[in-house]
């Protein structure tokens, strides 16, 4: 059995795709395998999937009818044996040696869950991070409670599924699969119900995930992203608020700190509702009846969303967040 099974979902990606692999296979680890899952491919992805498999013994590869990237990340689940798992988008690319480190944290502690550490990439070479760093020291060793509590108070939730590895039993054990009806937020339930659900956690601190800012024809980049966005969102806070409290009160201990998860996903929301064009008076009620969630807005930056919710209302706070934001990728993106 391999120590890590890399699942990596492939779908109309032919330009990529090598790269990808390529930056995987560089690593010179042997204990691992890679499971390329090709969901219904219409260019040349799979065929250059089934290239890679042909001389490369530790790489597998499924073929699938489309189902978006939660069924191909389940498939790849389904068909991974390693005692961990990494999911690597096929568009993204991982760092130089990092395997290595991965490989070298799982040996020490065998946690439930691991924290990667990632980085945005443009195309004019610029990298920033992708989410907060977290300090090895305040989570190693630590109750799962006191961790969901240091996670809620991070500035950004790091809802990513490919920033993490994860122990193969702790996921079959508590039946944690992606969601099937192709939602794109599909990570940040299933990576909630991992936080929620570890025992032990720890943190890789070394860089590790690449992942591509700009890529023409992505789904986030085109315009028409915004209305699935932001009802993607919608889903999630929905479904975790039924999860995790009863009449706005969180059901338990941890569940008050995972609201501060769904919270942000909600400042998020906000950025997008404004520029909402289907289901507006759906979206708007949605975005009322979820207001309460401000009240666990906990960093500096969401307690100063909280405020201006309180005193300009939704429709104005949505306005200045989305102008605030489309600022910011103008500037990234010259």
């Amino acid at each position: 059995m391999a120590k890590l099974s890399i699942v990596v979902p492939v779908y109309n990606v032919q330009d990529y795709i090598d790269e990808c692999v390529r930056s995987i296979i560089d690593q010179n680890e042997n204990d691992i395998e890679i499971v390329l899952v090709d969901d219904g491919s219409t260019d040349q992805s799979g065929k250059i999937c089934d290239s890679w498999a042909e001389r490369i013994s530790k790489i597998k590869v499924v073929h699938k009818e489309n189902g978006g990237l939660s069924s191909a990340r389940n498939a790849g689940l389904e068909k991974a044996t390693g005692e961990y798992i990494l999911f690597v988008d096929s568009d993204d690319r991982i760092a130089a040696d990092s395997l290595t480190a991965i490989l070298d944290c799982i040996e020490e502690t065998r946690a439930d869950y691991y924290f990667l550490s990632g980085k945005k990439f443009y195309p004019d070479g610029k990298e920033e991070p992708l989410d907060d760093p977290i300090p090895r020291e305040d989570i190693t060793g630590k109750k799962s409670i006191d961790v969901v509590r240091y996670i809620a108070g991070l500035t950004k939730y790091p809802g990513s599924a490919c920033t993490k590895a994860y122990k193969r039993d702790f996921l079959e054990k508590n039946s944690i699969r992606f969601p099937s009806d192709r939602r794109l937020a599909e990570d940040l339930g299933f990576t909630l119900r991992c936080i929620l659900a570890a025992t032990s956690f720890d943190v890789c601190a070394h860089d590790y995930y690449l992942y591509r800012q700009s890529r023409e024809g992505s789904i986030t980049s085109a315009t028409t992203g915004i209305n699935k966005s932001f009802w993607n969102l919608a889903i999630f806070i929905k479904e975790s608020i039924s999860q995790l409290s009863e009449n706005h009160e969180p059901k338990g201990e941890k569940e008050k700190y995972a609201l501060s998860l769904v919270a942000y996903e909600y400042s998020v929301a906000l950025v997008h509702f404004c520029r909402v064009t289907e289901r507006v008076d759906e979206a708007y009620s949605l975005m009322k009846d979820a207001k309460w969630l401000k009240n666990y807005l906990g960093s500096k930056r969401g307690k100063i969303i909280s405020l201006l919710l309180s005193t300009l209302g939704i429709r104005t706070t949505s306005k200045l967040l989305s102008y605030a934001y489309l600022r910011r990728e103008r500037i990234n993106n010259r």
